[in-house]
């Protein structure tokens, strides 16, 4: 994940903020800030008990330490290759922005475009045991300022073929508002779940420089792997 508060050289951003609109940010005063807090804790509450299939007891253990795939840039066509659960070679490539998946058999079962202008996708995996599998995670970085291009999980059902198990629109049933436009996303692995956290960036009022943005967590969910349904389950914390 890109943490970035100047530009790209590391200098310091600089913005006048009649028109910070068109730039993306959110300007907001305190009393703005205490009410929409308030409407995402509602929201949390109202949604912490979806799901997208029911809980079982866990099985399967995610490992908590991802490992770096690759990061494919979106102004160009790049590849890399890696083995599936069983073995076979396939390939991840980004094709000027759009990223697919090729097969040991040369089909394209998973493939999507990133929200907005992603300039590159970060590809991690987690590796599981009992039984041992494999999720990919991929999330699209939008902008100088790492902001959220959208986040995808997929891997291999039994049978071997790929599904993708979450995208964008999951966390959209759930609140989330990524298409805001300024939201930075991170997750890690944390008690046997994948914990998904977006802050949100947002200029204080009377805020002029790009190094005085704030931030403050928007939005978490928690994804769980469900044995029974051999699928994810999803449920809002934030």
């Amino acid at each position: 994940m890109l943490y970035i508060t100047g530009d790209i050289h590391g200098n310091p951003m600089r913005f006048n903020t009649k028109n910070m609109a068109a730039r993306g940010y959110a300007l907001l005063t305190s009393k703005e800030m205490q009410l929409m807090k308030a409407k995402h804790l509602l929201t949390a509450l109202l949604a912490s008990s979806v799901f997208l299939f029911p809980v079982t007891a866990d099985a399967l253990t995610l490992n908590p330490h991802e490992q770096e795939v690759a990061a494919l840039w979106s102004d160009k066509h790049q590849n890399c290759f890696t083995l599936d659960d069983q073995g076979k070679r396939i390939v991840f490539v980004n094709h000027y922005g759009k990223f697919y998946l090729i097969d040991s058999k040369g089909n394209h079962p998973v493939s999507f475009r990133a929200n907005g202008r992603a300039d590159f996708f970060s590809v991690k995996k987690i590796t599981t045991d009992n039984p041992s599998k494999n999720f990919w995670i991929v999330y699209g970085v939008d902008g100088v300022r790492g902001l959220d291009g959208g986040l995808w999980i997929f891997g291999q059902q039994p049978d071997g073929t790929f599904v993708t198990y979450v995208t964008p629109e999951t966390f959209d049933n759930l609140g989330y508002e990524r298409h805001a436009g300024n939201h930075k996303v991170h997750w890690h692995v944390k008690d046997n779940k994948i914990i998904v956290i977006a802050n949100r960036e947002y200029m204080p009022e009377g805020a002029y420089y790009g190094y005085q943005r704030r931030s403050y967590v928007d939005f978490q969910a928690e994804l769980f792997w469900d044995e029974s349904a051999n699928w994810f389950g999803i449920q809002r914390t934030i």
